[in-house]
């Protein structure tokens, strides 16, 4: 291994510890220096408030002055920083002495994250008040000032209107500094539970106790901001545009006015809390304080795009920003308008995925000779198609789907030569047409398929001669899970029903056929459901219209789809909700994911975000992506076995549970090496991959931030990018397209890649 690998493997080690080593929660020690500097920031932003207030009240009736200076000689906007009377500055110098006894007397007391100091909390708290006198007054505070003189009415609205957004803004931060103080200690949390132990958990519980407003203190304090507008603000002489022309100036009236005035408020507040304790805060909850989507960053879709699909690449990247999130969500749940041709002649290559059941026994066999294909070909030719797929299709969420379903309903391709034969059919006839149909439709043409009755042993369940396995992973797997209520009675009175359930190759498109002399015409019961004697095939369908429409089977598909799609904690709000949902569209299971997509858990919640370690077909799949390369030239055979190699075989999970969907086991130093070095084959341009990096050279920091804006959508973290650039500072390798390579590489291997 050269030298350079040798360093770039170093260093991408490195990097690998902040994401998955265990996070640690904060001291008593550590917990308290947060506190006390918040608490002493607060009040420095209280002083700055109130002296904002007083200056645009004094400015109204001409008294606007400043320490030693004439009256003749002030304005309005230089009483905004003159702290008359010092207040806010002895404010500051308190603040400085907490953090002096609180945080710097010994190393141990520095927390490790939600602190950044004095200076910083000082200066967030100034900026917000200054930044609210700016938002309503534009930043010329003399020219918005109204006189008592000219319209004491006026006058009055702005001074009132001011100050009961600052008290809004103050009354936020009441609720957020009692917040932090409990989640620190674990009490109260709504997004987790135990002490935060991250900046991310820390700002994503703050931020929650924001929105749900137990006490209704901001609620009431809001209302106070709008009665006021309402009641000082209506039929003054003087026009709201004039009076206030900064954020607020396209308000047309008062009641317009006290929800500009709110947002204002509560988008300071976070712009404060960002600044005060190092926080990233998403701009959807700084620029108006609310979750609903008005601003869109790079970090939402980036989420979007990974978490429905396969990362981005070029089309996906211009589609998100093209839509918007929501229309763009809405799109993939819609798969059929998008059009998809491009894969689909890229497709065209592998014959066994169009064929019948009959065709493919003609066509492939299991010793052939020459010029018979191999039976093989028929799983290796799906496979590659699969990853072609989650490379290439514009149907990025479909193909999710059908990764979900195939593992949630899975059958194992190499299980028998039946299965081989029939594992192409099951993923184009039963699962592709209902990822987003009828979970009752998705789950009978599942039990009708040839690959699911061979796998499971349905086709050998014939009466007199009952077989369970189908029927026990139905109820276990499939339905109501393994909690269901259900008894061991159950399941082979379940087998009964699906008597008779077997195969047609010759005649049928989906290969099903019923066989009425296999099938037990006795009277059964099932979980308390009677099933009258003779009844045929349409014993099995009740029962799968009766599980379909389950309560425990609502709960046990959201859930699934929630851990897929949102968090391995599932939010169980948000699985309440999907599955209610499932229960009242009968199992749709567009509207279930439209549910689970348009949650705030999945498009406003940090927490959530990075925080699955994306499996070996994902990681394939996003780094060919991310590279942009030319998805018609890579070699997908290889890049099926490299799949393979890091425990993923496609269609080829042996337990009927199929691939688990937890980050643990997908991940471990051994494979984070394999990751690392697959990284930097990418990078070189391995496997078939063609493409061109967006940087050619420069210096270190051109390299690290040009590869940046190609490879990722948001940006990278400050660890990863600062390493990045000590990889490149100490690499000793002369050729420039060689530095990019390696440093790319890197780039690959950091948490922000490893993770989705």
């Amino acid at each position: 291994m050269n030298r350079a690998r040798c360093v770039r493997l170093a260093l991408a080690g490195v990097l690998l510890v902040p994401a998955f080593a265990g996070a640690a929660a904060q001291t008593s020690d550590q917990q308290r220096c947060i506190n006390d500097v918040n608490k002493y920031g607060s009040r420095v932003a209280k002083s700055q408030n109130k002296a904002s207030v007083a200056c645009v009240q004094n400015a109204g009736r001409g008294l606007t002055f400043r320490l030693g200076v004439p009256p003749q000689a002030q304005t309005a906007q230089d009483c905004l920083t003159n702290d008359v009377g010092g207040k806010i500055a002895k404010g500051t110098l308190k603040l400085q002495d907490r953090e002096a006894r609180s945080c710097l007397a010994a190393p141990e007391q520095l927390p490790g994250f939600g602190y950044a100091g004095a200076a910083a909390v000082d200066g967030a708290a100034r900026a917000a008040g200054l930044a609210m006198v700016a938002g309503l007054f534009g930043p010329n505070l003399d020219a918005a000032i109204v006189s008592y003189a000219a319209d004491s009415d006026g006058a009055r609205c702005q001074y009132e209107v001011l100050r009961y957004t600052t008290e809004l803004f103050y009354a936020i931060w009441k609720e957020a500094l009692t917040a932090k103080k409990n989640v620190l200690r674990g009490i109260g949390r709504l997004t987790g539970t135990g002490p935060v132990a991250s900046a991310v958990d820390l700002q994503s519980d703050i931020a929650a106790t924001i929105q749900a407003d137990a006490k209704g203190k901001i609620a009431r304090s809001a209302t106070r901001l709008h009665d006021k507008a309402l009641q000082r603000c209506t039929g003054v002489p003087t026009p709201l545009a004039q009076m206030f022309p900064g954020a607020c100036s396209a308000s047309p009236s008062p009641v317009e006015l006290g929800t500009c005035a709110e947002g204002l408020a509560r988008g300071r507040f976070y712009q404060s809390l960002a600044g005060a304790d190092a926080l990233a805060i998403d701009c959807d909850l700084t620029d108006d304080g609310l979750a609903n989507l008005s601003c869109e960053s790079a970090e939402l879709r980036e989420h979007v795009l990974n978490r429905i699909g396969y990362g981005p690449d070029p089309w996906t990247r211009a589609r998100i920003q093209q839509l918007g999130v929501t229309a763009y969500i809405q799109e993939q749940l819609s798969p059929a308008t998008i059009d998809d041709s491009a894969t689909d002649a890229e497709l065209a290559q592998f014959p066994s995925l169009t064929m019948t059941f009959q065709e493919l026994r003609a066509n492939y066999a299991n010793n052939p000779v020459p010029p018979q294909l191999g039976l093989g070909v028929i799983a290796r030719e799906l496979k590659q198609a699969k990853v072609i797929r989650a490379v290439m299709s514009h149907r990025q969420l479909a193909e999710v789907l059908v990764d979900f379903w195939q593992n949630h309903f899975n059958v194992a391709a190499g299980s028998s030569q039946r299965t081989k034969y029939d594992i192409s059919p099951y993923d184009r006839i039963a699962l592709r047409p209902n990822v987003l149909a009828r979970f009752e439709d998705l789950l009978v043409a599942d039990a009708k398929s040839p690959a699911m009755g061979d796998y499971l042993d349905n086709r050998r369940n014939r009466v007199n001669a009952i077989n369970e396995n189908y029927a026990r992973e139905v109820l276990e797997l499939h339905t109501v899970s393994v909690n269901g209520p259900y008894t061991e009675t159950d399941i082979p009175e379940l087998a009964r029903c699906l008597t008779g359930w077997e195969e047609d190759y010759a005649n049928a498109v989906d290969g099903f056929e019923f066989r009425a002399n296999f099938h037990d015409q006795g009277a059964k019961t099932v979980m308390g459901v009677s099933i009258p004697p003779n009844g045929g095939m349409n014993d099995g369908l009740t029962m799968f219209d009766f599980l379909a429409h389950h309560p425990s089977t609502a709960q046990f598909i959201s859930r699934k789809l929630v851990i897929r799609f949102v968090s391995e904690n599932p939010p169980q709000r948000l699985v309440d909700e999907a599955a209610g949902v499932f229960l009242g569209t009968g199992g749709d299971l567009r509207s279930v994911m439209e549910t689970i997509l348009l949650s705030p858990e999945f498009l406003s919640s940090p927490q959530y975000r990075k925080a699955k370690v994306k499996r070996p077909l994902v990681f394939f799949a996003s780094l060919i992506r991310a590279v942009g390369a030319d998805p018609t030239t890579f070699n997908s055979n290889t890049v099926r076995n490299r799949v393979a190699d890091q425990g993923e075989d496609l269609y080829d999970a042996g337990p009927p549970t199929g691939y688990p969907d937890t980050s643990g086991y997908w991940f471990s130093p051994g494979t984070a090496l394999k990751r690392m070095n697959e990284a930097e084959a990418v990078s070189r341009g391995s496997y078939g991959l063609d493409f061109t990096y967006p940087v050619v050279g420069g210096t270190s920091e051109e390299i690290i931030d040009g590869l940046t804006s190609g490879l990722f959508l948001a940006p990278l973290s400050s660890p990863t990018r600062e390493m990045g650039l000590g990889f490149l500072d100490i690499l000793p390798e002369p050729v420039v397209a060689t530095r990019i390579e390696q440093a790319a590489a890197v780039l690959l291997s950091s948490p922000e890649f490893l993770t989705h």
